[in-house]
Formats: structure tokens, sequence, C-alpha cells
């Protein structure tokens, strides 16, 4: 017990790149990706307070990372203007993972560029809803309702008739959310459309 202890507080001395040093390549690039995280993670948690925090060579970092829940929160910190760049910077960043292989990420990325290219945002939203991959519906179910537009909520109608149930589930909420949203400009007939499509989805579940 005595030389676990001892083993510990030597580990614990170290610094971050005697630890890479010991672990390797490969473990180093392991710690590098953790390192990542546990600052995006202390960064951000409560979901953005104001502070930007993250320097753009970070964010790009994150961007670039071969782990899928660093690079959407990079996206989520880009969309948060957690980081100043301009419209353009951000258009260029974002739109890198407009096809992203990850679900996830590439639905933080069609929200994020939404303000910005509605046009394009709207296109890859589409492309998601007809996807054959299931949990690219179900990721843009959740992007449609983070989104409180006449065509996003269309697309969220639509796609209340998949038959996947993790998509359904995801659907449920995001129509709920849009028509509880009291901001929204929703024609009394949009919101009738989305109060049957809660309706008929919740019958499904």
């Amino acid at each position: 017990k005595k030389v676990e202890e001892k083993i510990i507080q030597l580990v614990s001395a170290m610094t971050e790149v005697q630890k890479m040093a010991i672990a390797g390549p490969a473990g180093a690039t392991a710690m590098a990706q953790m390192a990542i995280e546990n600052k995006v993670n202390s960064t951000l948690p409560d979901r953005f307070n104001g502070e930007k925090t993250l320097t753009r060579q970070e964010v790009i970092a994150m961007l670039e990372n071969n782990n899928s829940r660093v690079r959407a929160k990079g996206i989520e910190v880009i969309d948060a203007s957690y980081i100043e760049v301009d419209a353009d910077d951000k258009e260029r960043l974002v739109s890198k993972h407009l096809d992203d292989p990850d679900n996830r990420v590439r639905a933080n990325a069609v929200k994020a560029m939404f303000a910005i290219n509605k046009d394009l945002s709207m296109k890859k939203l589409r492309e998601m809803a007809e996807s054959p991959d299931k949990w690219m519906r179900t990721s843009c179910a959740w992007a449609l309702g983070e989104i409180p537009d006449k065509e996003c909520a269309e697309i969220l109608i639509y796609l209340s008739n998949d038959t996947e149930k993790k998509v359904l589930e995801n659907v449920i909420k995001a129509l709920k959310k849009l028509y509880e949203k009291e901001d929204s400009n929703f024609s009394a007939d949009l919101r009738n459309k989305l109060n049957y499509a809660i309706k008929e989805t919740g019958s499904k579940l």
C-alpha cells in the first residue's frame, strides 16, 4: 500500500510533458485529447456564460480533433460566439463540418450555419432528414427543434412520419419545443399542424 501511495504522489508531481514522455506517442496523443476535453468541459460548465476564454487556435484544434465529441463542442463554442470571429471566418470554420461523418457534429454545424447562410443550412438539414442513417435523422430532429423557423417546422412535421423510435423521441421533443415557443411568429395553421404532429408522434411511442 505504501508503494502504491508513493507512485500516486510521484505521478501527481509530474508535469504534463513528463507524463506524455513516459506514455509514448500513442499515450501522448490520448492525453492531449483528454486535456482538450477537460479544458472544454471546465470552460463550459453550464452552457456558455459569455466569457470568451478559448483562443481561435484552440478552437481550430478542437475542430480538427479525431474525437467527435471534441469537434461537436468546438462547433458549439463558435455558435455561442465564445471566441471573437467575424461572419466570414465563422462560415469557413463551420462549413467544413456540414458533411462531418458524425451525426452530432453535423447537427451542430447546420444549426450554427443557419444564422450565417440559411439556404445552405436548410439544404443540409433536408439531406439529413432524408438520410438512411437513423442517427443522422435523430440529430436532424434535434437541430430543427433548436431553430424557430417555418421551414424547419415543416421538415420536423415530415420527420414525424419516421418509423425509428429514436428519431421519433427527438421529433416529439423538438415539436413541443417549437410549439411552446412564444416568439416564433408561426401562423395559426402551422401551430395547429405542430400540435397535430405532437399527438400523432406521441401515439407511436
